[in-house]
């Protein structure tokens, strides 16, 4: 049960580098596409009517989702390792 869980830890991990990564991302196309229309500052011009909320979504609250499970899928991998008998019936043979 420790590996399952440490592997899920793993995904977490890269689900919030990828939130950051694609919140970068939306956050350069939304200045990108304030410049092209002549505005210094994309929270003046937003880059479309998701352009701005999209990019909070996916960067803050998509990276705290996602080391909140982290937190949780490191805290469950440890307490199975360290209390094998707090582990689901299921998973002893």
């Amino acid at each position: 049960m420790a590996d399952l869980n440490a592997i899920t830890a793993k995904q977490w991990w890269r689900l919030a580098v990828r939130s950051v990564i694609l919140g970068v991302a939306f956050l350069g196309a939304d200045v990108l596409i304030a410049l092209l229309h002549g505005q210094a500052n994309p929270f003046h011009f937003p880059g479309g009517l998701l352009g701005l909320p999209l990019t909070f979504l996916i960067c803050p609250v998509g990276t705290i989702i996602c080391l909140a499970g982290l937190a949780r899928a490191s805290y469950i991998s440890k307490r199975t390792a360290s209390h094998p008998s707090t582990a689901e019936p299921s998973a002893r043979h």
